[in-house]
């Protein structure tokens, strides 16, 4: 608020005071009074008011709306005043309707709108029931209003047709205002602006005054000069300093019992009036309003009654699994929160379905969805009144599990849930066997809250699958690698940015030639106190944490750098790099790959990209364009483990790669598994047929070696041919020996 703002503030308030104090008995009785005093301040303290007003609405273009309100019905009022005293006077009796009316009935209507305005934001986040408590604290107040004055002013109101509404206007009017007042007192009583608080003040003195003159003027009793007079310029200059308030919130707590207490009163109220009615004159009026009032609070009343059942069926929604109808996480976390707050003795055991994803893969996600639903009642069947069962999500169940004084008791109940579901599941004509793994944690042995004995059960589950033990019981002494993992996966993003990944290359032999034709650029991680470590300890971290993207840019850049250096020397190799889901996702790939080989100073044929099957799978018409715009590059493109993937060959045709590469569970015992030799056999004539280089991985001797080559395979690699090396290792090697590394 600027120093002018300031001063004009304190001016307005000066120039009303001193008309307050004009009109009290011992200085309008003294010698010096001055009668202009009656002209001159009042019309001053409204020019200074309007000025106040229009000035904040110049200043803030967000409040020009409501300040430009208020600003013309405070003009609107002086106009009304300067009218009165140019043709009647002071003391002059006006005839009822006259030209002053048109300025003071004309406050209203703008009065009425900055007080809508000021609604209009906050209305859309009001509930339909505070709303109804609005209506209900507004028509009572104007009931009380209509039935302690309203009588007297009907009763004095004589004469034609136009002088009776005119007269009527002003009481009915105020008694709008007041209601109006109480309503937006409701709606914005849980955080009122310091702003709205003062505008509310305002308009209450202002009718306050206005039904006291309507008042004594109708019983004869009204004098100029006293203090009621006061009451408009008072209220006038109130209101046009409330947009200049700091808009801060007032916090009132109105929260429980407390959110009904107005509207209880206020029917109450309007009760009293309807029944005193019985016994006392009432105002048709004030009868009419407190008749609305209770119809309201009936409203209301049923109103609540519905959001009442509404919010209990929501929070039974809230609380329950839509698809079998068990309790769901928040339902499990809100026992557990139970459990820990009794201190009861209890266990929750996490339990994952094992295979769950080939089911849906193979049988439908209608297939998968109809067995979690019978798998519910199954494991209902073996347990006990106080468990909970609870759906987590996917494919994961959780129970709680009532311990007493049995400490085997939670195991044993893994043991018995993993049988039930042994029990052969008819799914479609199918007999459907379902295994799991089952983490289990006590309380409070191994957590003291619920999120700690999710975190718990969840490690011993992981473990149970690892170790394909299929119940395991949560021990911290297997659990610092897990947490190990949690740290790494905090530094790895800051490891891709600083340089900390470095590439091996393991290379690809030819088995015409017997020469190294190319390399594979396997990432590892160089940690700065944990050494070197492989992709295995770190690449589920990076899928976790959505890294694999970064990761394996920051991998081309780094095999792309040694392979110019390769060539530098002599060494014509093409150099192989993995793409995650996230990359071939990126439209914008294949542009950031020729900026790379053009970095580099490479041709398009250096570089092959190894993807697979399910990777493309994850949105396989944007990968499939990606891939295209690859290969148009001129890039080489390669399905990896291939045989391992879904429908293979089904979607093998329509994928733009030039070589296989057959997936090392087919490779590694193909001398001995006459099965697997067969695999291979088949994707080596299939390769054949669509004119792809096929490349066998997993060569781990010399016999493997012997049949992928007598099986017509192009390439060979693995640790039989030679181990992934750093970049300068392999250029050693393959300088000494260009057949062998």
């Amino acid at each position: 608020m600027t120093a002018g703002v300031r001063r004009l503030q304190l001016a307005v308030a000066l120039v009303a005071a001193g008309y307050l104090l004009t009109t009290l008995p011992f200085v309008r009785g003294g010698a010096h009074y001055v009668p202009a005093f009656d002209i001159t301040l009042p019309l001053t303290a409204l020019a200074l008011s309007v000025a106040l007003a229009a000035w904040r609405a110049v200043r803030v273009p967000s409040e020009r709306a409501i300040c430009l309100c208020l600003a013309g019905a405070i003009l609107s009022w002086g106009l009304g005043d300067a009218a009165w005293f140019t043709l009647i006077g002071p003391t002059g009796a006006a005839p009822v309707p006259s030209w002053p009316d048109i300025g003071f009935l004309g406050f209203y209507p703008l009065a009425y709108a900055a007080i809508g305005l000021t609604l209009r934001e906050r209305g859309a986040r009001i509930p339909p029931s505070m709303w109804l408590d609005g209506v209900i604290a507004g028509v009572t107040v104007a009931a009380v209003a209509a039935a302690a004055v309203f009588e007297p002013i009907m009763n004095a109101t004589n004469g034609p047709a136009q002088t009776v509404a005119t007269t009527l206007a002003y009481p009915l009017s105020d008694f709008l205002i007041l209601a109006l007042i109480a309503t937006t007192a409701v709606l914005t009583g849980r955080a009122p602006t310091r702003s709205l608080l003062v505008l509310g003040a305002g308009l209450v003195v202002f009718s306050a005054s206005d039904i006291m003159f309507t008042f004594l003027l109708s019983s004869g009793n009204y004098q100029t000069g006293t203090p009621v007079s006061t009451g408009w310029i008072i209220g006038c200059a109130i209101m046009a300093c409330s947009p200049w308030t700091k808009r801060t919130r007032v916090e009132a707590d109105f929260g429980g019992a407390r959110a009904i207490l107005l509207p209880v009163v206020c029917t109450f109220v309007a009760l009293a009036i309807v029944v005193a009615s019985r016994f006392v004159a009432v105002p048709g009026l004030a009868f009419g309003l407190a008749v609305t009032a209770i119809a309201a609070a009936v409203g209301r009343t049923l109103l609540t009654f519905r959001e009442v059942q509404e919010l209990g069926e929501r929070r039974v929604e809230a609380r329950t699994d839509e698809l079998t109808g068990l309790a769901n996480r928040r339902s499990l976390v809100w026992h557990l929160e139970q459990v820990v707050r009794r201190g009861d003795p209890a266990s929750l055991l996490l339990l994952d379905l094992d295979h769950f994803k080939e089911l849906n893969d193979t049988l439908g996600h209608a297939a998968g969805d109809e067995l979690l639903r019978r798998i519910g009642p199954r494991l209902r069947e073996v347990l006990g009144p106080r468990d909970v069962l609870a759906r987590l999500g996917g494919d994961e169940f959780g129970v709680i599990a009532w311990r007493g004084e049995d400490d085997d008791r939670p195991v044993v109940l893994a043991q018995r849930l993993l049988r039930v579901l042994e029990e052969p599941f008819d799914l479609r004509g199918i007999a459907l066997r379902v295994d799991g793994s089952i983490g289990v944690a006590h309380f409070p042995d191994h957590a003291r809250d619920a999120s700690g004995l999710l975190q718990r059960a969840d490690v011993a589950m992981y473990q149970a699958k690892e170790r394909r033990s299929g119940v395991e019981v949560y021990d911290v002494g297997t659990d610092r690698h897990t947490l190990d993992q949690l740290a790494l996966a905090g530094q790895l993003r800051s490891a891709i940015a600083s340089g900390q990944l470095v590439v091996h290359h393991q290379p690809k032999v030819d088995l015409v030639s017997g020469a190294v034709v190319s390399t594979e650029a396997l990432v590892r991680w160089q940690h700065p106190t944990e050494g070197l470590l492989a992709p295995g300890v770190f690449l589920p971290l990076a899928e976790q944490t959505n890294a694999m993207g970064p990761l394996a840019l920051e991998v081309l850049e780094l095999a792309l750098r040694d392979c110019a250096a390769f060539r530098a020397e002599g060494l014509v190799l093409e150099v192989a790099v993995n793409l995650a889901a996230a990359n071939l996702l990126d439209v914008e790939l294949p542009g950031i790959v020729a900026a790379a080989l053009e970095r580099h100073g490479l041709p398009a044929s250096a570089l092959r990209f190894e993807v697979t099957e399910t990777n493309i799978l994850a949105d396989a018409e944007r990968c499939v364009s990606v891939l295209e715009a690859l290969k148009r590059l001129g890039v080489g493109l390669s399905l990896d483990d291939f045989g391992t993937g879904h429908a293979s060959l089904a979607r093998l045709a329509g994928l733009p790669v030039d070589e296989l590469k057959i997936d090392r569970s087919f490779i590694t015992d193909v001398a001995e598994d006459s099965a697997h030799r067969a695999i291979a056999r088949t994707i080596v004539d299939l390769g054949r047929s669509l004119g792809l280089r096929v490349v066998a991985e997993g060569i781990e001797d010399d016999a493997c070696l012997a049949v992928v080559r007598a099986l017509g395979v192009d390439v060979a690699q693995g640790y039989g041919l030679g181990r992934p090396l750093p970049a300068s290792a392999l250029r050693t090697a393959l300088t000494e020996s260009p057949r062998a590394a």
